[in-house]
């Protein structure tokens, strides 16, 4: 399926966003958006934006956001900004390659055909799950070498998902005082839990000192962060978190939960993609930020660990682009191009 194609699918779901979702820009702004247009300027007249004013699709952006996106701001306003670690690079390539295999229907058989096959075809696929309330799909597979298990969850790709994409209301998060998420991803992730965290245990039982590596694209990332603070919660604590895309899960409350958990928790964001600055209102992410942009710092500024900055991707709110949710680190995610 071309990129085309893609945007037919996808859009008219956004068109049709519901006054929950879909605002006005000059209603409801976040203080985040309010900043950016204070110093970017404001959107251009009839753009469609979310509740909180960030940008649905725009192609046109002042110079103040394209000095963001090149590292100028950063390096003009010496900001708490860093080099990636060649490392943390590999990482990053690595699991985004197994967020975009799990779109593809033969992999989600356990077949590993697909454009980014060559980069995890050493690993044994353990299992892979389909739920048909919510859709929701997940992969656990084996390095018996490098002693990892990974669980890779998919991103959006039916009605099903788009539905729990849909329900914004944020609802309790058990065990931590006051944290509160969103309740069609917290949904969509309970629909799998139980046979998920149960074969994750097997395996964690039959292979003594593996690590678990959760990740996801876009939704998929919302539900790897529930699965990893699971596994966690459950007192599996060799856990790391890398997640592409990822829109927010929960209040501040949450996000600080998640923080002191102390999981690594690489959180990537490509350029001006809008599905990390949503939901806006009520939401904060969490995480080490690690914002592919252009330019200096080789292409990605790192953000310190912890609760979202402005530093980083917010700083070009509100002019974001869903176009730039389709590709990280040089691979098309969000869809299966055979």
């Amino acid at each position: 399926m071309k990129l085309a194609a893609l945007l037919t699918l996808v859009l008219p779901f956004a068109a049709a966003f519901p006054t929950a979702m879909m605002a006005k820009r000059q209603e409801n702004v976040s203080e985040t958006v309010a900043s950016g247009i204070e110093e970017h300027g404001p959107l251009p007249e009839g753009t469609k934006t979310f509740e909180g004013g960030t940008a649905l699709d725009i192609d046109e952006y002042p110079e103040s956001v394209e000095a963001a996106l090149n590292g100028t701001r950063a390096e003009v306003l010496s900001l708490a900004v860093r080099d990636p670690t060649s490392a943390e690079m590999d990482d990053l390539e690595f699991h985004t390659a197994l967020a975009a295999n799990v779109y593809c229907s033969a992999v989600m058989r356990g077949t590993w055909i697909c454009p980014h096959c060559s980069k995890t075809r050493h690993l044994d696929i353990v299992e892979t799950f389909s739920t048909l309330l919510y859709d929701t799909n997940a992969l656990v597979a084996r390095d018996d070498s490098e002693q990892v298990i990974y669980v890779v969850f998919r991103g959006s790709s039916s009605i099903q998902n788009w539905m729990a994409n849909l329900n914004v209301i944020l609802a309790n998060y058990p065990g931590a005082l006051g944290a509160r998420v969103h309740a069609g991803f917290y949904n969509s992730y309970q629909d799998v839990q139980s046979r998920l965290m149960s074969l994750v245990r097997s395996q964690v039982s039959s292979h003594s000192g593996y690590a678990v590596h959760v990740t996801g694209h876009s939704l998929g990332g919302a539900l790897a962060l529930f699965h990893a603070l699971d596994l966690y919660e459950n007192g599996i604590t060799n856990v790391r978190l890398i997640t592409q895309g990822q829109p927010r899960v929960g209040n501040t409350a949450f996000a600080n939960y998640v923080v002191n958990t102390g999981i690594p928790y690489m959180r990537a964001v490509n350029q001006r993609d809008v599905v990390p600055h949503i939901p806006d209102l009520g939401y904060t992410h969490s995480g080490e930020e690690f914002w592919e942009s252009t330019g200096l710092f080789g292409g990605v500024q790192v953000c310190p660990n912890g609760i979202e900055t402005d530093d980083c991707a917010n700083s070009i709110a509100p002019f974001t682009s869903f176009l730039d949710h389709t590709s990280y680190f040089g691979m098309t995610v969000g869809l299966c191009l055979l």
